[in-house]
């Protein structure tokens, strides 16, 4: 009898504990469920506000190829006459100036300077100096003379 009371005090209370976590295990569904739904009516709404905007703006072409092309060769030309300006320059600061990396630079330098569009040298010490060919022509002759020339 004292058992049995035992027995049953220890099942209704098994069953209570049992029907709380189903309570607190439904209202976690209830609240997940909650959840995802607010999260999907977000992206609907950005998605909406995105179309919105979307339709809002117009992308329009302007210009030509042409144009184009004479921007990029005003570009050259101002880097063309940065190096005859200074005669001078350090090849990490033209770089910075061109949004260009340092080796593009050096590329560039070497590609004009082959097609005879500029004549200079680049040192061991990251700089390009700006040398005309009668310059040059004067340092040959001099190097010629004098045999051999010690720069101090």
């Amino acid at each position: 009898d004292m058992r049995e009371q035992k027995k049953k005090a220890e099942q209704d209370k098994e069953e209570e504990d049992m029907m709380k976590k189903e309570e607190v295990e439904e209202e976690n569904r209830l609240k997940r469920e909650e959840e995802e739904q607010k999260r999907v009516e977000e992206e609907k709404r950005q998605e909406e506000d995105y179309q919105a905007w979307k339709a809002n703006i117009t992308v329009e072409t302007s210009g030509s190829a042409q144009e184009d092309r004479d921007s990029i060769e005003m570009r050259l030309q101002d880097f063309i006459d940065a190096l005859r300006t200074r005669k001078v320059v350090q090849l990490e600061d033209i770089a910075s100036e061109f949004g260009l990396r340092t080796a593009d630079v050096i590329d560039r330098i070497r590609a004009l300077d082959e097609a005879g569009t500029i004549s200079g040298v680049i040192d061991d010490r990251g700089k390009f100096i700006w040398v005309t060919h009668e310059e040059m022509q004067a340092i040959a002759k001099f190097i010629t003379r004098r045999g051999r020339v010690s720069i101090q």
